[in-house]
């Protein structure tokens, strides 16, 4: 018999089913015999849409080192739960509309990631019961959330994803920002400057993706985190916005920002924290030479092409530190010599031309130009008169070896 009928054989009602495109099967229970036949060949059984599991199941899958989407769960025991918090791998519960505070509890044992994608409502005793749990915690079907019921919760040592939140009260905002870990609020669209200064006492990552546009009120609310704070649903950022966010100490992360015009390049520069921004080719000159200054060092990896220009400042970057430690910011210029990685690496580059070569040779520092699929002699001439290290990528034609016998 082979494993797919045996899968079929073992639901206890026969009414397993194929799932579509694939030869999996999806039982409606989940009995010991298919637990074993899950935990040895996963590939062929589809245990997502199973409405029940037997207890000596659950101890079987709880031994397992795979993840159990149990999703058509719609109801667990306190002993399936008691069994399933043995399990060190991610449990999906996508099925449970409520979680008693007893169950609750007994799943906090549970040592890793857990999806709750179905719960309507989460009572402040269950996210009391859940706060001791270590892992991550998901719970995309929320539609809201109570001050209590955020301060009961924040205790979690794991991440909190509660991205089906679409708006956030002030107390409920203060609740989460004790929390130590990441937090996920990527539902959110629009927020209050309350509620932003309140989350700015959070100082972990923090993502607010949703946001698609970031008032004053918010941005100056925001700016007193010391946190990764994501904002990669904002598109475009205001000269007032991009001031206001200097102050933050901790990663700003805007993914989303195609177009930075050189006003806002110059105040993002001046950001004091990391910063991560998409840097292109397409960016104005301009703008990406006032980045340049940023500190600690953006990374200019995905730049095709450079010019002259910013191919000087990205090698005078570290000199300039020294330079200014010289002329008696010696504390300030040893941070920021500390913060900048010492090696360039701009392995986006596929073309280089002679003159900024001989601009990048001055890098003073280990220097990575993976992406180049080809140099003339002259280029490989000024690089082989470094001491420092350039790696190069497989891709390069017409290299003569002899001529870069210093390179990496």
């Amino acid at each position: 018999m082979t494993a797919n009928r045996k899968a079929r054989s073992n639901s206890p009602d026969g009414k397993t089913s194929r799932s579509e495109g694939t030869k999996k099967y999806m039982p409606a229970f989940v009995d010991l015999k298919i637990a074993k036949r899950y935990v040895k060949f996963p590939e062929s059984i589809d245990i997502s849409r199973a409405k029940g599991i037997s207890e000596n199941a659950a101890r079987i899958l709880a031994d397992c080192s795979l993840p159990l989407p149990l999703d058509g769960l719609e109801f667990l025991s306190e002993a399936i739960a008691r069994a399933l918090s043995r399990h060190r791998a991610p449990i999906s519960f996508g099925g449970l509309e409520k979680l008693p505070e007893k169950t609750a509890r007994i799943l906090s044992r549970h040592d890793g990631k857990i999806l709750f994608n179905g719960l309507k409502e989460l009572s402040a005793t269950t996210a009391q019961a859940l706060s001791t749990h270590h892992g991550t915690l998901a719970f995309r079907g929320l539609p809201r959330l109570s001050g209590d019921t955020a301060r009961a919760i924040s205790g979690n040592h794991g991440a909190l994803l509660f991205n089906g939140i679409r708006s956030l009260s002030e107390a409920a905002a203060k609740g989460l920002s004790r929390h130590r870990g990441l937090l996920q609020l990527n539902g959110i669209q629009r927020l209050s400057g309350p509620a932003a200064r309140a989350l700015s006492h959070h100082f972990w990552a923090l993502h607010l993706n949703g946001l698609r546009e970031l008032p004053i009120e918010v941005a100056t609310g925001l700016a007193s985190h010391r946190g990764r704070l994501c904002l990669a649903g904002v598109t475009h950022l205001t000269a007032r916005c991009a001031r206001a966010l200097r102050p933050q100490r901790g990663t700003l992360q805007f993914p989303g920002l195609k177009r930075i015009p050189f006003c806002i390049a110059t105040i993002l520069a001046e950001h004091r924290g990391h910063l991560e921004i998409e840097i292109h080719s397409g960016l104005p000159e301009k703008s990406l030479l006032a980045l340049i200054l940023h500190r600690p060092a953006i990374c200019f990896d995905n730049l095709a092409t450079i010019t002259p220009a910013i191919a000087k400042a990205l090698a005078s970057r570290r000199l300039n530190h020294l330079c200014e430690g010289l002329e008696g910011n010696l504390e300030e210029a040893s941070q920021a010599i500390a913060d900048d990685d010492p090696r360039l690496c701009l392995d986006g580059l596929t073309h280089l031309s002679a003159e900024c070569a001989r601009e990048l040779a001055k890098h003073p520092g280990p220097l990575s130009l993976k992406g180049l699929i080809e140099i003339d002699a002259n280029t490989a001439q000024v690089f082989s008169e470094r001491k420092d290290p350039v790696s190069f990528g497989n891709a390069v034609r017409n290299l003569d070896a002899r001529d870069l016998s210093s390179g990496g």
